[in-house]
């Protein structure tokens, strides 16, 4: 099985490192020296793992979905039969949005739960998957890479919509975890 990613920032870099040796990876990214292939070769693959940056507009606060955007513009161009599967995090509604708007294009949601010092072993080591889509869109055929990858890793299927806010969930979570315990580190200096 062929699997691409586009983006190869910490979490393509990661998923490369964790899928390397497993499956043929082809890795494109805008910066011509971190691709190893074409983008048309990239989602000439049976599944690409999307992991472009989605950062926040500064005045709104909003989330810029602007890269994701553009790799679906220019992938509908070709036509691609790959499942497309979105690893950064994204507003609830994005995937099904994505989905409506792309209708030749499959495309789920599977986010990623990494720290950007430790990302590789994070990837190689996770605690559970969540993969949230429909399963005409492909999460089947992301739920077999993950499980011959890593056995007896928990794979939790679900919407897209709930796989979005687990994401949130989470990440909210850790930051309440650094706030206190920033809190914690002011009264133990006082």
């Amino acid at each position: 099985m062929t699997l691409g990613i586009i983006g190869k920032g910490f979490v393509g870099n990661a998923i490369l490192q964790g899928l390397n040796h497993y499956y043929n990876l082809k890795v494109y990214d805008i910066d011509p020296k971190r691709s190893t292939s074409t983008f048309e070769e990239a989602v000439g693959s049976d599944l690409v793992f999307l992991c472009v940056p989605t950062p926040m507009h500064k005045d709104t606060g909003e989330c810029d979905l602007s890269y994701i955007e553009s790799v679906f513009e220019k992938a509908n161009q070709t036509s691609p039969s790959c499942v497309f599967v979105i690893k950064s995090t994204v507003p609830v509604g994005t995937t099904k949005k994505l989905n409506e708007k792309y209708k030749n294009i499959k495309i789920i949601h599977s986010p990623e739960f990494l720290t950007a010092r430790t990302a590789a072993t994070d990837f190689i080591c996770p605690s559970r998957h969540i993969i949230g889509g429909e399963a005409e869109n492909g999460t089947d055929k992301l739920k077999q890479i993950y499980e011959e990858r890593f056995p007896g890793v928990p794979c939790h299927t679900m919407t897209s919509d709930e796989s979005e806010f687990v994401k949130y969930f989470a990440n909210c979570f850790f930051a309440t975890k650094v706030s206190y315990f920033n809190e914690m580190a002011v009264f133990a200096r006082a």
